[in-house]
């Protein structure tokens, strides 16, 4: 159902709607580096990672192309960053495959 749409009250166990942050915008970043600079499938991996604990990822690009945006839902969190640099593309995929790592460790989830 969308979420427009009028219908039930969600359950107090409802996932939050909450975005968080894996790192702090950079102030003055000259623009976006792409993840063809990344080392070793860096991307790929992290992509495997969050799908096997049961989350997802977007890739985009602002529209003025100033950045690069990741955008993650793991665990029942949602996650996103706008990236420029190569540095942040590896702070960010460290950090999301953290997070992935860490609901893959708890275990399976009781249903609702």
């Amino acid at each position: 159902m969308p979420r427009w749409a009028d219908g039930p009250a969600l359950s107090p166990r409802a996932r939050s709607n909450g975005t968080k942050r894996i790192r702090q915008r950079a102030q003055g970043a000259d623009g976006p580096a792409g993840f063809d600079k990344l080392k070793d499938n860096e991307l790929l991996n992290t992509l495997s990672i969050v799908l096997a604990a049961g989350g997802a990822m977007l890739l985009g690009q602002t529209s003025d192309g100033g950045a690069y945006l990741v955008r993650a839902w793991i665990g029942g969190d949602r996650f996103e960053d706008y990236i420029t640099s190569v540095a942040e593309w590896q702070e960010v995929l460290e950090g999301l495959r953290d997070q992935a790592e860490a609901v893959m460790l708890r275990g399976p989830r009781e249903a609702p």
